[in-house]
């Protein structure tokens, strides 16, 4: 109770900011996720300011890998998954349970609501299927640079998966339902209905928690241990004495390049503040 009502107080005189005291791209279009360098803005896949290809459905999920695109698009509850090289789109009808899909090397890998990871090659071939429990994957972050792969399930549990040799360890870190993961460096940073941020390293052992009053729905890290989290009931985000304040707007995607923090609240606009 201690630790929680120092949280408050420093929050409560942490430097607020507003959406319009931030940077900001506006775009023609509503912005459904980013992530480093591409942003999926309804049908349409942008890089920086160049539409990169466009789809005939929603884009609601995407990443990328040395010169391929990935794309997850959704119409009246189907989902297609989409590569795309060189002007050129594959594209693979997929279960509606497939919530996030990553490219890595000479594989796609799918998490699903499930409880599985799917392995298939860039025909869309199945590879490998492993499957963990009766909890569902909720979130998923993939860190390329050491190859593993975050993955967080609505029982609390996370398990970080090694994609060069098929192993995995796990490890109940919250008390309820995981609603995002961020992956960077050796760094994992969790939040949960349980009203926690849990950092911990990619062996998942604990290195610091943070706790708030209310639900901590949205998280993020950088390399660098910078921490970004929905923070309260003003609807702020709060990284290290800042909070952002994104008024009556519901965070959408959230994430640091670097030390640059990347947000979107569901709108035409993609802020973003540099914390170096």
């Amino acid at each position: 109770m201690k630790k929680l009502l120092l949280l408050i107080a420093s929050l409560s005189l942490a430097n607020e900011l507003s959406l319009d005291k931030l940077s900001a791209k506006n775009y023609d279009c509503y912005i459904n996720y980013i992530n480093n360098d591409y942003i999926a803005c309804d049908n349409s896949v942008f890089k920086n300011d160049s539409k990169e290809f466009e789809l005939g459905s929603n884009v609601i999920f995407i990443d990328d890998y040395k010169g391929l695109v990935l794309a997850i698009s959704s119409e009246f509850g189907e989902k297609t998954l989409n590569i795309y090289k060189d002007n050129q789109i594959k594209s693979k009808k997929i279960s509606s349970d497939i919530n996030k899909a990553f490219l890595y090397k000479d594989m796609i890998i799918l998490t699903s609501l499930a409880s599985e990871i799917i392995f298939l090659d860039l025909d869309f071939k199945e590879i490998k299927r492993v499957h963990f429990s009766n909890a569902s994957i909720n979130a998923a972050s993939i860190n390329k640079d050491k190859a593993k792969i975050a993955l967080g399930f609505e029982s609390g549990k996370i398990v970080v998966y090694d994609l060069n040799n098929h192993t995995y360890i796990t490890k109940e870190v919250h008390k309820d339902n995981i609603y995002n993961v961020d992956f960077k460096a050796d760094k994992i940073i969790s939040c949960a209905t349980d009203r926690k941020a849990i950092i911990s390293d990619d062996e998942l052992n604990l290195i610091d928690t943070i706790e708030s009053n209310n639900l901590i729905y949205n998280c993020a890290i950088s390399s660098s241990g910078l921490v970004a989290y929905s923070c309260d009931v003003d609807n702020n985000i709060c990284v290290g004495d800042e909070k952002i304040n994104i008024g009556n707007l519901y965070l959408n995607s959230i994430l640091f390049k670097e030390d640059t923090l990347r947000l979107n609240a569901y709108s035409k606009t993609l802020y973003e503040k540099d914390f170096k």
